[in-house]
């Protein structure tokens, strides 16, 4: 087809509801052991999705805030 346009997008348009320890160690720019770390002493609250832990967006915002 001539003509045809396809997008492929690679990152959604919101930021995600609930980021992954990868996520929020790009976005702090800082490791994911640092990340983990914040979680296990409290500081950054976050809950568990099979083996996996997860952010809430508003945690972040507040622990960024600090």
């Amino acid at each position: 087809m001539w003509g045809a346009i396809t997008v492929l997008r690679r990152k959604p348009l919101l930021p995600p509801s609930a980021w992954t320890v990868a996520q929020v160690s790009r976005a702090l720019r800082s490791s994911p052991i640092v990340v983990r770390s914040a979680i296990q002493r409290g500081e950054l609250p976050a809950f568990r999705v099979g083996r996996q832990w997860r952010i809430s967006a508003v945690a972040l915002a507040d622990y960024m805030r600090r």
